[in-house]
């Protein structure tokens, strides 16, 4: 059997196979046509002058020739790099494993369980200004795309090859939907073979489910750092506030860690933490969801987390292990690290 590793591999070479005798097919075809010919010891462009109506009729021709030949590629590719892939229709009905608390009698938090720390919350659940403000920090197109934003790619091409080579990071342009398909249904495998899926599975949930449900999928799943996967347990554990408690800086705090926690950690890289959080805070004033005055007050607030209290009782660890055993016994491991059960005792 294949490793994954030599499976990628030959999935890399593939596509650039592809791409590579596509260009050659291309080539051929403009040498066909006149528009150069290989003599001498370059290329010598075609005199086409001396007979306008038959070179029209032959770049016609090309046309319906190349519009016929793209398609077959396409469908051969899409079709090759769909092998398989996940179902993507698995996400209709997003059942993502929550946590599960345990209160003490006076309602003080004593224990949480879980595999991955997430609290779900439904899109019409979730404050309109963090919605707006992951938009405008990870894809301000993302109402109007369909899945792929070729003009946020374009952007990015520009940008990276200004800035290549002078240390900065490079801009991705994976939109919202693409970043769904990455973290619910892929690797996060940096090659090429991957980034073709997932644009091949951006473009099939974009036609299969809605733009809020896309945006509930991703806002409910992205991993946020401080052990938080999804908007609603991130502002609890940096914040110890519910999502519509969040104040504007508050929000943009989050909505700068998608691009990499660990590289905002609000106490160990707090000027570059901060840094990021205005950045995000000026997208969303460029982008109308937030005036000139209010982006400038939010800039001005210092950043500040807070270290959750879990007001453990004496012997409170002891007892949480009880209930823990408990749990497991009657309901199933599932239940517990799953089941975002609420246990008061």
């Amino acid at each position: 059997m294949k490793e994954a590793g030599e499976v990628l591999t030959s999935s890399n070479g593939i596509a650039i196979a592809v791409i590579f005798i596509l260009a050659v097919i291309l080539l051929l075809l403009l040498a066909r046509l006149g528009y150069f010919s290989f003599k001498g010891k370059g290329l010598t462009v075609g005199k086409t002058e001396n007979d306008i109506r038959s070179t029209l009729l032959k770049q016609k021709e090309f046309q319906v020739f190349l519009h016929n030949l793209m398609s077959q590629l396409s469908f051969l590719v899409i079709f090759h790099f769909s092998i398989g892939l996940k179902d993507y229709r698995q996400l209709e009905e997003y059942r993502p494993p929550v946590t599960t608390r345990l209160y003490a009698q006076d309602g003080s938090l004593l224990m949480e369980y879980a595999q991955q720390k997430r609290s779900f919350v439904p899109v019409e659940k979730i404050p309109d200004l963090l919605k707006q403000a992951f938009i405008a920090a990870e894809d301000k197109n993302f109402y109007t795309h369909g899945g792929i934003d070729y003009t946020g790619v374009a952007r990015a091409i520009v940008n990276n090859v200004k800035y290549f080579g002078t240390g900065k990071r490079l801009m991705g342009a994976s939109t919202i939907t693409q970043q769904v398909a990455k973290n619910m249904l892929l690797t996060s495998e940096r090659s090429l073979s991957r980034k073709i899926q997932e644009a091949i599975l951006a473009r099939k949930m974009e036609h299969a489910f809605t733009k809020d449900h896309i945006l509930e999928l991703y806002l409910n799943e992205i991993y946020l750092g401080n052990r938080s996967y999804g908007v609603a347990a991130a502002a609890l554990n940096y914040f110890d506030k519910s999502l519509d408690e969040l104040e504007l800086h508050e929000i943009a705090y989050l909505a700068a860690l998608p691009k990499g926690p660990n590289n905002y950690h609000p106490t160990k890289h707090y000027d570059a933490a901060v840094a990021r959080r205005n950045w995000v805070i000026d997208r969303m004033a460029e982008d109308g969801y937030a005036t000139a005055e209010e982006a400038q007050k939010a800039k001005e607030q210092p950043l500040e987390v807070v270290t959750r209290n879990f007001g453990f009782l004496k012997d409170g660890e002891y007892y949480s292990e009880e209930v823990r055993r408990s749990i497991v016994h009657n309901l199933g491991e599932d239940a517990l690290y799953e089941g975002g059960l609420i246990v008061r005792t």
